[in-house]
C-alpha cells in the first residue's frame, strides 16, 4: 500500500491552542509556510513505522465524525457563509427604469439604483465624470460634457432608490445635440474618500442612455448581457465595474478615435474589439499571451494569458442574435479584425505559401484577394465549416451542435427491475414532436441515436453518487453498458416512439441497495442544411444527457437529489464545451457527478505509473476529481497557494498560479512522468498540461454556479465525505479510504492557509477512515 497522502499541515493541528468557536471577522489567518505533515511530527516524537501504520494508530481514538461548521457559518449566522462572502463583494448593482424627458429646454433623466436587489436610497451625491460618444466628421468621438459641451449635470436624490439627472439646454426646446450615447458616473463622496478596502458595495454607479438615438450599432447587442453571463452584473469592480448593460458602457471610451480633425479630446484608449478579442483569446495567440496596446501602437503594460472557456470562433456567445451577430459575421476581412484573435500572421493554421502574408500590416488591403469568390471575404466565410474539439460545427456565427442540440429533448421515463435486469424506457422529441429513437437515417427533423450511446449506472451513499462495492476498477466510478439496436439480439428495441433498453446488472451491482441513477450518454445525429450551406451534412448535436433516479431494489422512482448546481449557469461560460473530456456526456452536471463524485480518486493511475507521494507534482498519493473539490480548486487556481494536479491515463493536468509550485514539473507536451516506471525501468511518457484559471468573477460569488436554494454548509446527513487517500485495490472497497469532512472539502480548496486547515479539522476531524466508511459519518450526523 502506498503511503497516506502527505497533508501539509503544521504542528498547530495538534496543539492545544487553536481556532475554536466563531471569529467575529470570519478570517482564516495568513497563508504562512506549510509545515511538517502530521506523520512527520509523529516520527519526530518517536513513532516508528509506515504512514499507513501510523494512520491506523492515529485512528484508534478517532473523534466523533461530525463537523460543527454550521454552528457559526450557516446562512443567516453572524459569520455565515452568505454574510462573509457578501461582505467582500462589490455588490450586484442594477441601474434601471431609465426615463428620458426632453419636453423642455432641459434633458431630464430619471432612473432607479438597486444594490443586491434593495433600493439604494439617498446614496449618490456627486457626478464624478460625464461623457458622450457621438459622430463628429464621420468618426466616433468621446466628448467631456462639462469641458467640451459646457454642460454641468445636476443630480438630485429622490425616494426608494430613484434619482434625477438634469442636462441643461439640450432638450427639445433648447439646442438638442446630435445622436449620442451618454455615460455619467455617480459617486458617494464620503465613501469614495475611504481606502478601497473600506468602501461599501455599490459606492458608485454608472448611468448610460442614448439620445436622441444611438450613435452606433451595438455589436454585442442592445442589452449586452453576454458580458454579465460570465463576469457578473457588476464585473467584479474592475475598471469602475459595469452595470447590467455591460459592453455598451465600454464603447463610450473604447470606440472613440485618436486626434480626429475636429476631436476636442485626444482619446488613445484601445479599440474595444481588439481589446476584448485579444484578452479572451490571449492564451491561444502565437506568443501565448496578448499585450494590450494603445491606438497609436504603444504598449500599456497590460499582459494577458487567458484561456477562454468556450470557443472564440462561436461569435454568438458574445454577439446577440439578430442585427449584432449578422453585422459581425458580415464584417469584411481586414488585418486588424483577424489579428485581434489570431495575434499575428503566424497565428493561422493554414496560410498559403503564396502570397506571403508575413509582412502584412494594418495598411494591407486584404479584399484585393479576399473577394468572396476565390477566397472568403467575411468573418463568417472564413469560419464556416470549422469544427470544435467536441465535434461542434461552426456556421454563420453559431456552433450548430449547440443550436441544433437545443431542438432535441430526450428523457428517461422509467425503470423496472426484474431479477438482475433493468428495463429502461426512454424517448425523444424534436421541436416538441415525438420521434422514433430507433430511427436509422438522420434527417433535419428525425435524429438517430444508434451510434456511440451507452447507459451509465451509479449507486448512492447518502444523497450523493459514490459507487461503493459496485465492482468498478477505479475509485468511485460507475459502470456502463453500450446500447445495441440490433434486431432480436440487441438490448434496445422500440415500440411507437418509445425505446426500451434492457441491461443486466453485474453481481456486485445487483447486491446494492438504496438509490441508484442511470443516464443516457451520447449525442444524437441530425442532418444540418442552413440556407447558406451549399450541401448539407450530418452532425452530432449537443442534446442534454438525461438521468433517472430510482430505488435499486425495484426501480421505483426516487426523490430528487438536493439542489446544488444549475447546469444553465455553467453554460453561461462553457457554451459548447461542457465538459472538455467525455464528448458523449453533455450539458448536465447531474450526469457528471456520477463520475466526478467525492469518492473518486486518481490514486490508482498514479500507482499504475509507479508514482508515490514523494514523487508526485503535488506531493500527494492521489487527488479526488469530485466536482466540489476539483471545480473549486480549478476555478480558484489563479489565486491559490497550492496546486491541484490530476493524473489521468490520457494526460496530466496541473492548475496553479505558476509552474514554480509544481516540484519536478518537466514542462508541457509529451514528457516523462517524474518518478514513473513502465515496468522495465523506463519512465512513462504522457502529455503534460498546465493552466491557470482566471476566474471572471469574485471567487466568493456562489451564485455564478449554485442554485438559489443551495446551502453553502453541506447537510452532513446527505453530503458524502471526500476521499483524500483511496487505500488499496480493489478500488471499489471504500472502507479503507481516508475521508475529509464535506464542509472542510468544500472550503479548503479556496481557503488554503494553515490556519484555515487547523480550524476546519478542529471543528470536524483530521482526514481519517471509519469502521463503516462514509456511512459512519452520515449516521453520526442524524
Amino acid at each position: 500500500m502506498k503511503g497516506f497522502t502527505r497533508l501539509l499541515v503544521t504542528a498547530m493541528l495538534f496543539a492545544t491552542v487553536g481556532l475554536f468557536g466563531c471569529a467575529d471577522d470570519g478570517s482564516d489567518g495568513v497563508a504562512g509556510v506549510a509545515g511538517a505533515s502530521a506523520y512527520e511530527i509523529a516520527v519526530a516524537n518517536g513513532f516508528t513505522g509506515t504512514e499507513a501504520e501510523w494512520l491506523a494508530t492515529a485512528n484508534a481514538n478517532a473523534t466523533f465524525p461530525v463537523e460543527a461548521c454550521g454552528t457559526c457559518h450557516a446562512d443567516g449566522k453572524s459569520v455565515g457563509v452568505d454574510v462573509m462572502h457578501a461582505s467582500s463583494s462589490t455588490g450586484d448593482i442594477a441601474v434601471s427604469n431609465i426615463v428620458i424627458d426632453d419636453t423642455t429646454a432641459n434633458l431630464v433623466v430619471t432612473f432607479n439604483v438597486k444594490i443586491d436587489g434593495a433600493n439604494k436610497t439617498g446614496y449618490y451625491d456627486f457626478v464624478a465624470s460625464d461623457y458622450r460618444l457621438t459622430d463628429v466628421a464621420g468618426a466616433m468621438t468621446r466628448l467631456d460634457l462639462s469641458t467640451d459641451d459646457g454642460i454641468t449635470v445636476g443630480l438630485v436624490a429622490g425616494t426608494n432608490g430613484n434619482y434625477t439627472l438634469t442636462l441643461p439646454g439640450i432638450g427639445s426646446l433648447g439646442t438638442p445635440l446630435a445622436a449620442s450615447r451618454y455615460l455619467i458616473r455617480l459617486y458617494n463622496q464620503a465613501d469614495s474618500a475611504l481606502a478601497s478596502a473600506d468602501r461599501p458595495a455599490g459606492y458608485r454607479a454608472m448611468v448610460l442612455f442614448d439620445y436622441p438615438v444611438a450613435p452606433i450599432t451595438d455589436a454585442l447587442g442592445s442589452t449586452s448581457t453576454s458580458c454579465a453571463d460570465c463576469h457578473g452584473s457588476f464585473g467584479n469592480g474592475f475598471h469602475y465595474g459595469y452595470p447590467s448593460y455591460g459592453g455598451k458602457t465600454c464603447t463610450v471610451c473604447h470606440d472613440a478615435t485618436v486626434n480626429g480633425s475636429v476631436t476636442p479630446v485626444v482619446n488613445n484608449y484601445p479599440w474595444l474589439g481588439e481589446m476584448v478579442h485579444g484578452i479572451h483569446s490571449s492564451a491561444n495567440m502565437p506568443a501565448g499571451q496578448f499585450a494590450l496596446l494603445r491606438k497609436d501602437g504603444t504598449p500599456r503594460g497590460d499582459i494577458y494569458a487567458i484561456a477562454f472557456p468556450s470557443y472564440m470562433n462561436n461569435c454568438s456567445i458574445c454577439h446577440e442574435t439578430g442585427t449584432p451577430l449578422a453585422t459581425v459575421i458580415a464584417e469584411p476581412m481586414s488585418y486588424d479584425l483577424c489579428v485581434s484573435c489570431h495575434g499575428d500572421m503566424t497565428g493561422f493554421a493554414h496560410l498559403p505559401v503564396a502570397p506571403d502574408h508575413s509582412g502584412f500590416t494594418t495598411a494591407t488591403n486584404c479584399l484585393l484577394c479576399h473577394d468572396g469568390t476565390t477566397v472568403p471575404d467575411t468573418a463568417a466565410g472564413f469560419h464556416n465549416g470549422l469544427t470544435t474539439e467536441r465535434a461542434g460545427l461552426l456556421w454563420d456565427g453559431y456552433d450548430a451542435s449547440v443550436t441544433q442540440g437545443a431542438r432535441v429533448n430526450h428523457q428517461i421515463t422509467g425503470v423496472v427491475r426484474t431479477g438482475d435486469d433493468l428495463a429502461i424506457t426512454w424517448g425523444a422529441t424534436v421541436d416538441g414532436v415525438a420521434v422514433d429513437p430507433c430511427n436509422t437515417t438522420a434527417t433535419v427533423d428525425a435524429p438517430t441515436f444508434n451510434a456511440g450511446y451507452s447507459v451509465l449506472k451509479a449507486f448512492f451513499t447518502g444523497d450523493d453518487p459514490a459507487n461503493a462495492d459496485n465492482g468498478a476498477t477505479s475509485p468511485g466510478q460507475p459502470n456502463s453498458t453500450n446500447l445495441d439496436f440490433t434486431a432480436v439480439t440487441g438490448n434496445t428495441a422500440c415500440v411507437g416512439n418509445e425505446a426500451t433498453t434492457t441491461i443486466t446488472l453485474t453481481a456486485a451491482e445487483a447486491a446494492l441497495t438504496g438509490t441508484a441513477r442511470v443516464a443516457l450518454q451520447g449525442k444524437p445525429n441530425l442532418f444540418f442544411e442552413p440556407a447558406s450551406m451549399t450541401t448539407g451534412t450530418t452532425i452530432q448535436v449537443r442534446a442534454k444527457s438525461p438521468i433517472y433516479d430510482f430505488a435499486a431494489a425495484d426501480g421505483t422512482a426516487a426523490a430528487a437529489r438536493r439542489s446544488i448546481t444549475d447546469t444553465s449557469l455553467c453554460l453561461n461560460c462553457h457554451v459548447g464545451s461542457l465538459y472538455q473530456h467525455g464528448g458523449n456526456r453533455v450539458d448536465n452536471v447531474e450526469l457528471c457527478v456520477m463520475c466526478h463524485n467525492e469518492a473518486s480518486s486518481e490514486q490508482n493511475v498514479r500507482e499504475g505509473y509507479g508514482v508515490d507521494a514523494s514523487e508526485a507534482y503535488d506531493g500527494k498519493s492521489g487527488q479526488t476529481y469530485g466536482f466540489k473539490s476539483m471545480l473549486h480548486a480549478f476555478h480558484a487556481s489563479g489565486e491559490a497557494t497550492k496546486p491541484i494536479v490530476v493524473y489521468r491515463t490520457r494526460g496530466i493536468y496541473a492548475f496553479a498560479p505558476t509552474r514554480d509550485m509544481l516540484p519536478n514539473w518537466p514542462g508541457e507536451g509529451s514528457q516523462a512522468i517524474f518518478g514513473s516506471d513502465d515496468g522495465t525501468g523506463a519512465p512513462v511518457m504522457q502529455t503534460h498540461n498546465f493552466a491557470t484559471a482566471h476566474y471572471p468573477r469574485n471567487l466568493n460569488d456562489c451564485s455564478a454556479c449554485h442554485t438559489s436554494s443551495f446551502s453553502a454548509v453541506p447537510d452532513q446527513t446527505k453530503a458524502i465525505a471526500t476521499t483524500v487517500y483511496a487505500g488499496a485495490a480493489p478500488w471499489d472497497n471504500q472502507l479503507d479510504d481516508a475521508l475529509q469532512g464535506p464542509a472542510a472539502a468544500a472550503c479548503l480548496n479556496c481557503h488554503q492557509s494553515a490556519a484555515a486547515m487547523s480550524h476546519a479539522y478542529k471543528e470536524g476531524w483530521f482526514p481519517t477512515y471509519f469502521e463503516n466508511g462514509r456511512q459512519t459519518i452520515l449516521d453520526a450526523a442524524k
